[in-house]
């Protein structure tokens, strides 16, 4: 891995012919100069063939033995492999995938003993869903993630006022239409733009604010109309509904 300035030795260029795989194999790891971590690339066929299971088993024994448990012992797949494929030895260890992105930057931090730099994805301070209703409705599922919006609003632009949802707040999850707002009122908001439904229930992370739509707005805003407030663009993919996410914090009103 010479990107990851991983100085790497394959057993192809260091195994003789006519000797016994493994036994070269545990003989390179355990020695001290011979290696700082071993990297067991492996498929989803090999993880399935039991005489390589026991063979992984009794070099992965011997090697412990000599370099003790704190020796790096890794496995890399090709992809995502079904855990009940994976040996009890390597789900205790470190294993990863090539789909990982960051996957040569956990290998390089666990031979060198430290945290790996990996970026985090951010957790965004709310829940967004889109379901599909059998009427052919679009249904936007919002909720906080912690805390709750009161009263709670959504808006459209005005120019998608024929398009305006109706609104519900039902638990999360289940989207059944059944608990439509009491007393919610819709206005414009003072600039012209917006198309206001708001109403003095709360959307909680056990209660969701639910929004119909005939079809996908072009931009929604959403949140409490007097605290944290939020905006999700949205577009029309190629014969289905998505998201296009266009996350900043946004007061509106």
């Amino acid at each position: 891995m010479i990107s990851a300035q991983i100085d790497v030795q394959m057993d192809r260029w260091k195994i003789s012919a006519g000797e016994r795989l493994w036994d070269q194999i545990q003989d390179f790891i355990a020695s001290d100069d011979g290696c700082d971590g071993w990297l067991l690339i492996a498929t989803e066929n090999s993880l399935s063939s039991e005489p390589c299971r026991e063979e992984f088993a009794y070099a992965l024994k011997r090697a412990l033995s000599v370099r003790g448990n704190a020796f790096p012992i890794i496995a890399l797949f090709p992809r995502r492999i079904d855990d009940q494929l994976i040996p009890p030895a390597i789900k205790v260890r470190l294993y990863l995938s090539l789909t990982d992105p960051d996957w040569k930057e956990r290998i390089r931090a666990a031979l060198e003993n430290r945290d790996p730099n990996v970026s985090r994805p951010m957790v965004k301070p709310y829940e967004l869903n889109l379901h599909r209703h059998h009427s052919g409705r679009v249904i936007l599922e919002i909720r906080p993630r912690a805390g709750r919006w009161h009263p709670v609003f959504a808006a459209i632009p005005i120019s998608e006022k024929q398009n305006k949802p109706e609104s519900y707040v039902e638990p999360s999850g289940m989207p059944t239409g059944s608990g439509k707002f009491p007393n919610s009122y819709e206005m414009s908001s003072n600039d012209h733009r917006w198309w206001i439904v708001r109403n003095n229930q709360q959307a909680t992370p056990t209660e969701s604010l639910y929004l119909w739509f005939d079809g996908l707005p072009t931009k929604i805003i959403f949140g409490s109309a007097s605290g944290p407030q939020y905006v999700e663009e949205c577009v029309k993919f190629k014969n289905r509904l998505g998201l296009y996410v266009m996350r900043r914090y946004y007061r509106a009103f």
